[in-house]
């Protein structure tokens, strides 16, 4: 993680930031979380394999997601354009979010991982062997390639009452751990 980020604690504020939608509409985060808890987790970069593998588990398993009583939004780096090619191809039950900056990673303390470290490593390359074997494929990136998701329950409130900062780029939570928490919401 990079250096002088905060991690955000649960029952914390969770930053209310605006984003753009696939239209280019500006979106604030209050006013989607005021409709309901929200999944609010951040991909990497447009062309993210892992991101592409994760948003398809998020997409497959948006009934349960939704039984469980959330909705689910994904934040990623780049134009309203890139939204409407990716997210609306891989994940049309997710709604996607952008910004051409990497401030909303930073607001949710998540930054650049290491080379030899977060984004090259044998935890990387099993997941990465994993997301090939489930189809997904790597596309071209836009966004800082460097940056490290990471997935977040924030309630009615725009309180944080899960937080997962990913170890690697190719770490995410299980649904069935976001299902688990959805609960104590």
């Amino acid at each position: 993680m990079t250096a002088g980020l905060r991690r955000l604690s649960l029952g914390e504020a969770a930053p209310a930031i605006r984003l753009m939608d696939a239209g280019g509409k500006p979106v604030s985060l209050a006013e989607r979380w005021a409709d309901g808890p929200t999944v609010l987790t951040f991909l990497r970069h447009f062309g993210c394999l892992f991101c592409r593998e994760w948003l398809g588990e998020l997409n497959t398993h948006r009934a349960a997601i939704e039984a469980a009583g959330l909705q689910t939004i994904a934040v990623a780096m780049g134009e309203p354009k890139h939204n409407q090619r990716y997210c609306g191809t891989l994940a049309p039950g997710v709604t996607c979010l952008t910004d051409e900056t990497t401030a909303p990673y930073a607001a949710y303390g998540l930054g650049r991982g290491r080379v030899f470290g977060e984004l090259m490593s044998p935890g990387v390359m099993a997941a990465g062997a994993r997301a090939t074997r489930k189809g997904y494929l790597p596309g071209q990136p836009v966004g800082d390639v460097t940056i490290l998701p990471g997935t977040f329950i924030v309630d009615r409130q725009g309180s944080v009452r899960y937080a997962y900062y990913s170890a690697h780029a190719g770490d995410h939570p299980a649904i069935e751990t976001l299902i688990s928490a959805a609960v104590a919401v």
